[in-house]
């Protein structure tokens, strides 16, 4: 067979193609078929070449393969030479490796006997993926159904930028046209490279060709193809029929069982999910027997405006035992808007006895639901009922519902709404109907009587006509305010009176009637339809004249000084009782009561009193006053309290003194002179940056008058601005002493200066201590020195002191004594350091300013004769 197959493709030649060669050996011709040269499998850096070649028998022992080259000719000289080993029918195939990204290559199939090499004419091309593009492996079948295949792929590399989606694309082998495509965006649990996809609804014993794909946000990557069968038709083959009657949270699905398959169907139905979970289906059973082939379900309780996905599901037996599923294609719909139901106006009748009312209303469109109730809102007051009003469930009937309204009252306005509820619980209200099923006139009365009894009044009237109604109440209204003469106006101005009885006539009394006061007065009666009043009605008491009130006078207690207490009486009340009393009081340089402080007076003997509180320095203008009944007013003289009576000077104060002792500084003033008054509090004030003030820290003095003390805690480098303090009792400000400025505990201080000298990797540095600082007793200069030294840094402008040094930065510690000497080490050559001495007392570190110093750089070619470089 070898032999015909080779001697065919030499007699093919002329269609096949010749062959270019570097001769030498003229009896070598091996033939190639062009046609068969090819190429697959391509990624990144690699491909897969496949061609044929006929050698004549009798030939001796040759080489063949492919050459390859990036450029367009694939020059011999300059390509690359990978062999390949022909099987029986002269077939070959190599895999290159180590490849361009997004290169283009050019390639041909060559042969050679060692002397001589031949190349066939046909020149191919190919270009490797580019690094944008995913890579992925060979797709693996992990499940084979006679409607269903499961593919698994991994993701050897998701290329240069996020993936966006991956899949599986499937065609019937030999079928044209594009594959379709089945997506995905998620891994197989527990990796995070590998998918896994069940293709469904596929034809059974039949063979498709299957790739993987990836794409990411800049190109997308293939696998290679497979070619993978269906098994053997077992199961049923449904068609999922086109959704068409759909509601808002209900639809009626429906399916074709085209062909029962092998077995018993033992189950059939559908499975729903909405449309962004695919993966949580519900199951929904139909047992009714096939129609024409056909079986439906109404499927309730969905969300409204939403997406959902139905499949068709049936189960046959097989034998005794294996069950086969079979599912129809995806359908999706889109439940509609719930919307609020729409009621009409309500209409209504009365009974006979006028206490029962029906209404009934016709529910214009369900909202896309089903209504589960209706019924009636209703209210006397709200007119517009809602849920918090009273309300009666309808009896539905078709479109229209009715119900009862019991207890009907008289010249009521009732304001009746209807309403319909659907099965999502929307709410639903028609309009408003307001209606007064049995109409009552207000009350009519007869004109009103008084008879003044001392401070009392007796008033009277009558209800002359109840108008078909039952009176529930009567009485008056009353007022000394002016009136326009319309009850609608006046009566909501007015103070109420409710007479007691049912009778027809009724009476009542006003007290505590008051002078000088017209009174203005309705007589009033309610029933069922509202309240009725009587014609206005007038009268005035006896009049009232201004009160005398006695002289004012005072008591003051020089014990208790800010207190003063003031007494008057009340002379004459004018033809009335007394209803206020007291007294003004105020600073200023008249006695207008209107820029003076009023105080209540309390009965005391025959007279009344009050107490006010006063300060020293200070000339107070006194009046006593009364008010009777009649609103007249009566005022005393002025009198003066004041002058010279009480005078309190400010306090003097001494100089603040100090004492330093276990971290805390004592301070020590007193007052030199009180003022002619008690001390009501004394002590200092201090701030840390500048004079203190009334708002500055305040330490409360301990001790008598002539000696006081206060302690600071100290803080090192702390300046202190003290003052001492000192206020009187009864005076509102204080007064201050003169001001001291404190700075008990220093830090050590440095000189300005460093010097330095460098071997090249080390520096010697030299500075001194200016002053020690302070003790614990605030001495300068007594300070105890625990450390000395030098930091130092190559990056940091403020080096500090550290625990570790190295060639970038540290510190060294110095020998104690005025003078610090010490050597920074293991420095870096041609390096600048920012260093400064530092200096630690007791109350903390200390450092000396920062200077700058280069080491030397390390000797280079050339520096023997240039010591400038050195």
């Amino acid at each position: 067979m070898k032999k015909i197959w080779n001697w065919l493709s030499i007699v093919a030649f002329v269609v096949l193609g010749a062959c270019s060669s570097e001769d030498k050996d003229p009896s070598f011709r091996p033939q190639f078929d062009n046609a068969s040269i090819e190429h697959d499998n391509i990624n990144r850096s690699g491909v897969t070449l496949r061609g044929r070649i006929a050698v004549p028998a009798g030939l001796n022992s040759f080489e063949c393969g492919f050459m390859y080259s990036t450029a367009s000719t694939v020059p011999t000289k300059d390509a690359a030479q990978i062999p390949a080993k022909p099987d029986a029918d002269g077939f070959c195939e190599v895999s290159l490796t180590n490849l361009e990204p997004d290169m283009k290559y050019y390639y041909c199939m060559y042969a050679t006997n060692g002397s001589t090499i031949i190349r066939s004419t046909t020149i191919k091309e190919f270009r490797t993926l580019s690094n944008s593009a995913p890579e992925l492996e060979e797709p693996l079948v992990t499940g084979v159904g006679e409607n269903s295949l499961t593919i698994e792929c991994k993701i050897q590399d998701p290329g240069s930028s996020k993936l966006q989606q991956f899949g599986i694309a499937y065609k019937v082998k030999g079928e044209i046209g594009e594959p379709t495509r089945k997506a995905t965006s998620k891994f197989k649990e527990g990796v995070d490279d590998t998918f896994e996809i069940t293709l469904e609804g596929l034809l059974a014993e039949t063979t498709y060709e299957i790739y993987a794909y990836a794409i990411n946000t800049k190109d997308e990557g293939k696998s290679v193809v497979i070619n993978q069968a269906t098994g053997s038709q077992e199961a049923a083959r449904l068609t999922t029929q086109d959704v068409n009657d759909v509601g808002a949270n209900w639809v009626i699905v429906m399916a074709v069982m085209e062909d029962p398959g092998k077995g018993e169907v033992i189950e059939k139905g559908f499975y729903l999910s909405e449309k962004n979970s695919p993966d949580k289906e519900t199951t929904y059973k139909v047992e009714e027997a096939l129609i024409d082939k056909m079986y439906s379900c109404k499927i309730s309780g969905l969300t409204p405006n939403t997406t959902y996905s139905v499949r068709a599901y049936a189960k046959n037996r097989v034998g005794s035992e294996v069950t086969k599923l079979a599912f129809g294609g995806r359908k999706e719909f889109t439940t509609l808007t719930l919307r609020v139901p729409n009621v009409s106006m309500p209409d209504y009748e009365m009974d006979e006895s006028k206490t029962i009312l029906t209404v009934s209303a016709r529910i214009v469109d369900t909202g896309s639901g089903t209504i589960s109730r209706a019924g009636f809102y209703y209210s006397t007051t709200h007119q517009t009922p809602d849920e918090k009003d009273i309300h009666v469930e309808g009896k539905i009937e078709g479109e229209k519902f009715s119900a009862v309204i019991e207890g009907i009252a008289k010249n009521k306005k009732y304001y009746i709404r209807p309403f319909a509820v659907n099965d999502a619980e929307q709410l639903g209200f028609g309009e408003v109907l307001a209606v007064t099923p049995v109409s009552v006139d207000v009350p009519v009365l007869g004109e009103v009587t008084s008879l003044t009894q001392g401070k009392e009044m007796k008033l009277s009237s009558k209800v002359t006509d109840v108008r078909e109604g039952t009176v529930s109440e009567r009485g008056f209204y009353w007022t000394t305010a002016s009136v326009s003469g319309y009850p609608a106006t006046d009566i909501p101005k007015m103070d109420k009176i409710v007479a007691e009885g049912t009778d027809a006539a009724f009476s009542t009394l006003v007290k505590d009637l008051q002078a000088n006061k017209v009174y203005y007065v309705y007589a009033y009666a309610v029933n069922e339809g509202g309240e009725g009043y009587s014609s206005l009605y007038s009268f005035e008491p006896t009049k009232a004249v201004d009160p005398v009130v006695g002289e004012l006078s005072y008591t003051w207690d020089k014990a208790n000084p800010n207190v003063l207490t003031l007494s008057s009486s009340v002379v004459n009340p004018g033809n009335m009782e007394i209803s206020e009393k007291g007294f003004y009081w105020g600073t200023g340089w008249n006695d207008d009561i209107n820029s003076m402080t009023k105080v209540p007076g309390t009965d005391a003997g025959n007279g009344f009193t009050a107490s006010i509180t006063i300060k020293p320095n200070t000339t107070y203008r006194l009046r006593a006053y009364v008010v009777n009944s009649g609103n007249k007013t009566g005022y005393s003289k002025t009198q003066t309290f004041g002058n010279d009576q009480w005078v309190i000077n400010n306090p003097v104060l001494s100089q603040v003194t100090t004492t330093v002792e276990n971290g805390a500084m004592t301070l020590n003033a007193k007052v030199t002179n009180t003022g002619y008054g008690a001390l009501e509090r004394k002590g200092f004030y201090y701030s840390t940056t500048g004079e203190p003030s009334a708002s500055s820290v305040f330490l409360e003095g301990v001790g008598a008058d002539d000696g006081f003390t206060a302690a600071i805690q100290l803080e090192a480098g702390v300046t202190y601005y003290v003052k001492a303090f000192a206020q009187s009792r009864f005076m509102d400000d204080g007064c201050f002493g003169g001001m001291v400025k404190l700075t008990p505990w220093k830090k050590p201080s440095l000189r300005s200066d460093i010097y330095f000298s460098s071997t090249g990797t080390s520096i010697t540095a030299k500075a001194y201590i200016d002053n020690k600082g302070t003790n614990a007793a605030g001495e300068s200069d007594r300070g105890t020195i625990s450390a000395q030294g030098f930091c130092y840094s190559t990056s940091s402008q403020e080096p500090v002191v550290t625990t570790e040094s190295n060639a970038e930065g540290g510190s060294v510690a110095a020998a104690a004594g005025n003078e610090i000497n010490a050597t920074l080490s293991g420095l870096k050559q041609g390096t600048t350091y920012y260093i400064r001495a530092y200096a630690e007392n007791e109350h903390g570190i200390s450092y000396g300013p920062v200077k700058q110093y280069s080491t030397k750089r390390a000797p280079e070619p050339g520096d023997i004769d240039n010591p400038s470089k050195n």
